[in-house]
């Protein structure tokens, strides 16, 4: 997943947006190359352009808008998305494997456990009182 810096001025964004901003992300939409464009709820837009060196986004284009420690960047909603569906998909295969791992370290415990209690049953006074043929 690119993501693209935004260039933000402090004096674009209204201080609520921001802050919404910063605790979940939006969803935008890209204008002429090289800006995005947020709308709020009551419909008032906000246009916000791409830091010089920034990858392209097509026109048009749907989407996120969040911040990080860098600032305001965006991408693509389908590259997000398919990232985040990647990620869903290792954390399956990791679960299952820690799954699969316990599984097999209680079927190894059986067998020890099951030769303890044999051992636990065994008088030991047997094991030392072997005699051993005298001449």
């Amino acid at each position: 997943m690119h993501q693209r810096l935004l260039r933000h001025d402090p004096t674009v964004l209204p201080a609520t947006l921001l802050d919404r901003i910063k605790q979940r992300r939006v969803h935008a939409r890209t204008v002429k190359p090289g800006g995005v464009r947020i709308t709020t709820r009551s419909g008032t837009h906000y246009t916000l352009p791409t830091a010089d060196g920034a990858g392209p986004v097509g026109e048009h284009t749907s989407v996120y808008v969040w911040w990080t420690h860098a600032g305001l960047v965006c991408a693509p909603v389908a590259e997000v998305d398919a990232a985040e569906a990647r990620f869903v998909d290792v954390g399956g295969l990791i679960q299952r494997a820690r799954d699969e791992l316990a599984k097999a370290r209680a079927a190894r415990s059986q067998p020890l456990e099951a030769e303890r209690a044999v051992d636990a049953l065994t008088d030991p006074g047997e094991l030392i009182n072997l005699k051993t043929p005298t001449r």
